[in-house]
């Protein structure tokens, strides 16, 4: 059965998009079979990965809009850039839906309806499936962490906003997952854009060690490194853009270390 991994920390710029895409792409090097469900409205994910010249009819804006009939969930499944790796996009319009979900009669249903959509068909045809998830604990997010059985929570070393987001985000998954989905675990969490010369990564690593302790946090971190933004002006992963950065080293060995924690069965504490 597929693992179903939401990316959470609602204070933007934390590396989000960035850890999706070269996550899900270092996983399909491992021979893992990968969706990423681009959950965000800014839809940073599906850019970078789907073909520019993508036919595209349907998106996560047809999933939550009452008005549209809703389809089986591989009508919303497209081949990426990547073999083995598969997106399902999102729409800039979708963001205009949002405040309709808590006004619905179908509220608060409709919290579920990717969970209802495609959480059946996504873990008998993937390994592992990827959400990427907007900067906020809205609608769209607890409807992602409704339908995962984990999450990763990315924090921007050397920002105190980015540690305030985790623990937010680790309060949102305890909640939900006493009150709608009791499935749900904190995989780890993954700090961003170390500098170990400079005093304030050194800060942000022992104050989440402090806080949640090192069970809870990957052992590989990810560097500031150059080649992530030409990447991404390219559209590309960094795996694929420059292979022999640091950047791409590290998400090698986050992949593995993903790995090697559900081969080992050992998932970081039931929260």
């Amino acid at each position: 059965m597929g693992a179903i991994i939401s990316i959470l920390n609602h204070k933007g710029g934390v590396g989000k998009t960035t850890l999706v895409v070269n996550l899900a792409h270092a996983l399909t090097r491992q021979g893992r079979k990968v969706v990423v469900i681009d959950n965000d409205t800014q839809c940073n994910a599906g850019d970078l990965l789907l073909p520019r010249d993508a036919d595209i009819n349907h998106t996560l804006y047809d999933v939550y809009n009452p008005d549209t009939e809703k389809l089986e969930a591989s009508n919303y499944c497209y081949p990426t850039n990547y073999n083995d790796l598969w997106c399902i996009p999102n729409d800039a319009e979708t963001g205009s839906l949002e405040a309709k979900f808590f006004r619905s009669s179908n509220y608060p249903n409709n919290l579920f309806v990717l969970r209802d959509i495609f959480k059946a068909y996504v873990e008998t045809t993937f390994d592992f499936v990827i959400l990427d998830n907007p900067p906020s604990l809205g609608a769209f997010v607890i409807c992602a962490l409704n339908m995962s059985h984990l999450v990763i929570v990315p924090s921007k070393a050397g920002s105190g906003f980015s540690i305030e987001g985790v623990i937010n985000a680790v309060e949102l998954i305890k909640e939900l997952k006493q009150e709608t989905n009791p499935d749900l675990k904190l995989l780890r969490l993954l700090v961003n854009q170390v500098d170990r010369r400079t005093a304030t990564s050194r800060y942000t690593m022992e104050r989440l060690k402090q806080h949640f302790g090192e069970d809870f946090i990957f052992k590989t971190t990810i560097p500031t490194n150059a080649a992530f933004e030409q990447a991404e002006i390219f559209k590309k992963t960094i795996l694929k853009h420059k292979g022999s950065a640091p950047g791409a080293k590290a998400y090698r060995e986050l992949c593995q270390e993903v790995l090697d924690i559900f081969e080992s069965e050992e998932m970081a504490g039931v929260i």
